[in-house]
């Protein structure tokens, strides 16, 4: 792009970011369970999607993917649970998104 991403950028970012996370996926044994899209992480703009795959014992993770843009840096938030034990599910998904509402970059 040969500039930093902003809000307005970030359907073309997410569009060309799919076919690397399907890739990605695809690479270990998992899925894209929620397609990559624009989203917001502490007013800065970002791109999210959720992949799904059974780790090494049998469990099945989901893996919220989120990269937020601040100037020209970049900075990922991973955010995994297993499947099944709903109110861990909850917590982390609560967790994540505490972070990723009051994320700020570093000075």
């Amino acid at each position: 792009m040969g500039r930093p991403p902003n809000h307005g950028d970030l359907e073309m970012v997410s569009r060309s970011a799919r076919p690397r996370f399907e890739r990605f996926a695809y690479s270990i044994g998992g899925r894209v369970e929620t397609a990559t899209r624009p989203v917001s992480s502490g007013g800065l703009p970002a791109i999210e999607t959720v992949l799904a795959f059974r780790s090494d014992n049998g469990t099945e993770v989901a893996d919220r993917l989120v990269s937020v843009f601040s100037g020209r840096a970049q900075y990922a938030v991973n955010c995994q649970h297993a499947r099944g034990a709903a109110e861990r599910q909850r917590a982390v998904a609560d967790g994540c998104d505490r972070i990723l509402a009051t994320f700020e970059p570093a000075p």
